[in-house]
């Protein structure tokens, strides 16, 4: 049982699933927020060679637990709490009260107990109406965390599928160019990785179309935020 085979096993049985969630987001296109709108140094086709950068802020534990407490107060989790801040601050460069966020989800089903020890990429986009403005940071984050949840149940149609449809509506130029990326509520590096590797040093992410990824994880009790960004 190998990845092929486990692509092959995922599709024979969520294809139920996959028909109504392409329904679900054909009826939802016409209706999705714009992408952000960033100042752009040149036209990213322009581009001959994709050079990232990385940008972290490491937020200290105690600071970090004040922040998801006060998320958890308000019946959202930390990760929508900080993708509705991240948003807020986008929505400002270009006026949006909404805007299309393009969100990474690790969806390693449990479809055979050889899945738990792939190496793979699992991973897929959700592209999420997010609410920026116009409401308190609270409310905006609760608002947020409804759409993804009714958005999660029909994932089975990826978002790479929903973008190649709206960049065929010609709405989408850039596409969905900015992906808040998280992994709380778990360390990205475990023990068991750390005792033979050491300590992180390096790292980037770099895809053409992706103008920003905004990563966020936890590595000993902090979280660090970083941006990985196009920087033409």
């Amino acid at each position: 049982y190998d990845f092929r085979s486990y692509l092959l096993h995922q599709q024979k049985i969520n294809q139920p699933l996959r028909d109504d969630a392409r329904a679900y987001w054909l009826a939802k296109a016409s209706t999705l927020p714009p992408a952000p709108v960033l100042p752009l140094a040149c036209e990213p086709a322009t581009l001959c060679e994709v050079r990232n950068t990385r940008r972290r802020m490491i937020v200290p534990a105690t600071r970090w637990h004040a922040f998801s407490n006060r998320a958890g107060e308000y019946g959202v989790t930390p990760t929508m709490a900080l993708a509705t801040c991240f948003s807020a601050v986008l929505a400002r460069w270009g006026g949006l009260t909404r805007l299309l966020l393009n969100i990474t989800l690790f969806d390693r089903q449990p479809l055979h107990p050889a899945v738990g020890a792939m190496l793979a990429d699992f991973t897929n986009i959700l592209l999420l109406d997010t609410a920026c403005d116009g409401d308190t940071v609270s409310n905006l984050a609760r608002k947020n965390q409804l759409t993804f949840t009714e958005d999660w149940e029909h994932r089975h149609w990826s978002g790479v599928e929903l973008l190649r449809e709206l960049k065929r509506q010609q709405r989408y130029p850039h596409g969905a160019p900015v992906v808040f990326t998280s992994n709380l509520g778990r360390s990205l590096y475990s023990s068991r990785a750390e005792s033979p590797l050491g300590e992180p040093e390096w790292g980037i992410s770099q895809t053409p179309q992706v103008l920003i990824d905004h990563l966020a994880f936890e590595h000993h009790g902090e979280v660090w935020l970083q941006w990985d960004s196009n920087d033409a």
